[in-house]
């Protein structure tokens, strides 16, 4: 298990990528160079996360910080005047900043370790008392696991054109369920994040082949 301040490290890293990837004119500063506000800002958000805060209230008490440290709402960042265009209520973000408070939830809950919901933890199995004479009784089937936020999976990329990177399992963790069964999903690859949304459930693979299908997840296997 990863500490607070090991998971705060981890979720800044991860916000600087976004950043980059999505043209945000002042990134955060690495870890090792990050002022100190802003490090406490990060354990911070990771405490109240592992009290159970939600992507919106994650959001709503980093916007109260910053308000209280006088910071102000403007269309463009500036760290110098103190002004953030994400001041705003959750439901008027873009939606890739709000995909950036699930990645922030869903990674504090990954490091965490956090014990696996109910549904997927293993029946007990029932022995009927020696002295009946009768044969102990198989374990009841367990509920099958079903992808929840905050879950690590294994996305199966589909390679590049040029044969650079292979098609191959990717670690990704869960950012939203959609009602119809798929799952939205930050895919960690080796050049930086990738957002898959709907992507298809667990035991899709090619016909015949028994391989997992590109663009589709599955859990990882057991070791």
């Amino acid at each position: 298990m990863f500490n607070t301040d090991q998971i705060a490290h981890v979720t800044h890293e991860a916000n600087r990528v976004i950043q980059h990837l999505t043209g945000d004119p002042d990134p955060s500063p690495a870890w090792a160079e990050a002022p100190l506000w802003q490090q406490d800002s990060s354990v911070e958000g990771v405490r109240a996360a592992l009290d159970g805060a939600t992507p919106e209230q994650s959001h709503e008490g980093w916007a109260a910080s910053r308000l209280a440290d006088g910071w102000t709402y403007a269309p463009v960042k500036d760290v110098e005047a103190k002004t953030h265009p994400c001041l705003v209520p959750y439901h008027q973000l873009p939606a890739f900043q709000r995909a950036k408070d699930r990645l922030f939830v869903g990674i504090v809950r990954a490091l965490a370790a956090e014990a696996p919901p109910a549904d997927t933890e293993p029946a007990l199995e029932v022995v009927v008392p020696a002295a009946v004479e009768e044969p102990a009784r198989p374990p009841a089937p367990a509920d099958p696991m079903r992808p929840t936020v905050g879950r690590v999976v294994h996305y199966q990329s589909y390679g590049t054109p040029g044969g650079e990177y292979l098609p191959e399992p990717r670690a990704a963790i869960v950012t939203a369920v959609r009602p119809s069964g798929t799952v939205d999903l930050a895919v960690l690859n080796p050049t930086g994040l990738h957002f898959n949304q709907g992507a298809n459930g667990d035991g899709v693979y090619r016909s015949g082949s028994g391989e997992p299908l590109p663009g589709c997840w599955n859990w990882p296997p057991r070791t």
